[in-house]
């Protein structure tokens, strides 16, 4: 995962929105990235029961593992607006959400092990592969070696 900004799917709006990078912090003695969602005023269609047009304000705060790509803590606020007449919005649906404590442990203890993992394979896992290409390599050659026929002379 690189320093930048990428989409993200939010089921909400009905399509992906921009999760900006905003920097780099421990987060229970892990590092972490930070990303934040921020969109207000976003056209949302119609309320099915009333017709009325909708608007969806949302802010989303994620911290990322970025070896892993383990999201580690997700908090997040949408509103739901009506429109009943211009210039005039009436919200009708407030949600607040972020994990539990024993989540938040349980998903920083996934990072944990997923990048220790891909750390290992990255490191270790390129020098075994050379070490068993240059032991297949010899075998090989002294297979080889001793299938040959010897000339009769």
């Amino acid at each position: 995962m690189e320093k930048k900004s990428y989409p993200l799917w939010i089921p909400s709006a009905g399509r992906s929105l921009e999760a900006k990078f905003t920097g780099e912090e421990d987060f229970r003695d892990l590092r972490v990235f930070t990303f934040k969602v921020s969109e207000h005023d976003l056209d949302i269609g119609t309320q099915p029961e009333t017709g009325l047009p909708q608007v969806l304000d949302i802010v989303v705060d994620l911290k990322v593992e970025p070896v892993s790509g383990v999201t580690v803590r997700s908090e997040s606020v949408k509103t739901v607006k009506i429109v009943p007449m211009p210039g005039m919005k009436t919200p009708v649906y407030v949600s607040s959400m972020k994990p539990t404590d024993d989540t938040i442990t349980d998903l920083v203890d996934t990072a944990r092990n997923a990048r220790t993992g891909l750390l290992w394979a990255r490191v270790r896992g390129f020098w075994l592969g050379i070490g068993l290409g240059i032991v297949l390599t010899l075998v090989g050659v002294l297979g080889a070696m001793r299938t040959r026929p010897s000339e009769v002379g």
